[in-house]
């Protein structure tokens, strides 16, 4: 569980309080866990970055980011990711998940189809919940991208 509450910390960006943390737990865990235990959790943690308030993400950024890698390819992955990433989640942490999501495309291609199949899930639900041509539009900009970086390589 720790292991877990530190991933989803450092995808997330820190969090305040037990409470706010708790939030994410939620929608993240389907093992349930009283608030006082999850509070003794959050707070057994939080003195591994002492001096600021609550529970920070791990760092340095190589340890976190090998804790995020290794604890997405385990089967509680996805519910994770599912947790930073739904719309629920706030802005600020959806922005840090995703970054800290793309550095990690960068080196470790084992995680890839995980994130390509959560990326087309949601586009999928997105697309089935409300007509339009935001998959189109997706992979338009996809492509747009695509092309703006290759000319990048050719310079």
């Amino acid at each position: 569980m720790a292991r877990s509450l530190l991933t989803l910390v450092t995808l997330a960006g820190n969090f305040a309080t037990a409470k706010e943390a708790e939030i994410y737990w939620d929608v993240m865990s389907d093992t349930a866990m009283s608030s006082g235990k999850f509070r003794q959790l959050f707070n057994c943690l939080a003195p591994l970055y002492p001096g600021y308030q609550g529970l920070q993400a791990v760092k340095p950024d190589i340890l976190g980011e090998a804790l995020v890698a290794e604890t997405l390819l385990k089967p509680i992955g996805p519910s994770i990711l599912s947790a930073v990433l739904n719309s629920s989640a706030a802005n600020k942490s959806r922005q840090n998940a995703l970054t800290l999501l793309a550095r990690l495309s960068l080196y470790k291609p084992d995680l890839n189809s995980l994130i390509e199949a959560f990326l087309a899930q949601h586009l999928q639900v997105i697309a089935r919940e409300t007509h339009s041509h935001l998959p189109e539009l997706t992979v338009a900009a996809i492509n747009k991208l695509k092309n703006n970086l290759d000319s990048d390589k050719l310079s």
